[in-house]
């Protein structure tokens, strides 16, 4: 069907990728062993921005953490876009 629709029309389709989704690193929990490796001064600034409900101090601040922890950064951007500050108050503490 798709075919002969493309016969008489100029579309061209897009097909999703078979390879699977990242769910793995998604479905990992971020506990706060996880942040140990950031500065106390920058875990107290998280605190901070976090208990003031400070959506866009976050996002500067999880732009802060190196890149060779994406899992952080993205799990940290997570929280913050689903608004779960409360949960990024328990892993502060």
């Amino acid at each position: 069907m798709f075919d002969k629709i493309a016969e008489y029309l100029p579309v061209t389709y897009i097909y999703e990728s078979s390879e699977p989704p990242k769910a793995a690193a998604k479905n990992k929990n971020l506990v706060a062993e996880d942040l140990s490796f950031m500065p106390e001064r920058w875990l107290e600034r998280v605190n901070v921005a976090a208990s003031q409900l400070n959506e866009q101090a976050l996002i500067e601040l999880i732009a802060e953490i190196p890149e060779s922890h994406d899992f952080v950064k993205e799990a940290l951007a997570s929280k913050v876009a689903n608004f779960d500050f409360d949960v990024i108050l328990e892993l502060i503490d």
